[in-house]
């Protein structure tokens, strides 16, 4: 039950992320967005919400890896990817947060390290994503 409930909202609040990691990009493209202090307020409260649900999915998950391995070959180098990519965001979004000044390309390094962990979590649910819908049947 409690699995289910964290797959779900880790799929929810990784979503709210990216739009709005997304959405605070457009700038960087000419597209001005009006309430951008909000948006970032939503995607650091989401992203927060995020790590706390990513820690205890891994922590739930991290046994099954091995069988899943066996069965899709791809399927633990695109988790490993997928947390050192996490890992890599939240330093970076961290230290962007944190910082007294603003670091040079911190943003860019921080907006590909999502792009990255974008993809590898869309492979990762790819194949997890027959099992948490058989779970949330139940």
């Amino acid at each position: 039950m409690k699995k289910k409930w964290t797959d779900s909202l880790l799929v929810l609040t990784c979503l709210a992320v990216m739009v709005s990691g997304i959405v605070l990009h457009l700038k960087r493209h000419g597209i001005v967005v009006e309430s951008r202090a909000a948006i970032k307020m939503a995607h650091w409260l989401t992203g927060a919400a995020m790590t706390v649900v990513f820690v205890v999915h891994y922590r739930a998950c991290r046994r099954a890896l091995s069988g899943m391995g066996r069965r899709y070959r791809f399927f633990p180098i695109v988790t490993r990817l997928l947390l050192w990519a996490f890992v890599a965001v939240a330093l970076t979004g961290g230290v962007k947060l944190l910082s007294p000044v603003k670091i040079k390309d911190l943003g860019l390094v921080h907006y590909w390290c999502g792009i990255v962990m974008s993809v590898s979590a869309l492979l990762h649910l790819i194949v997890g994503l027959p099992l948490l819908l058989k779970n949330l049947r139940r």
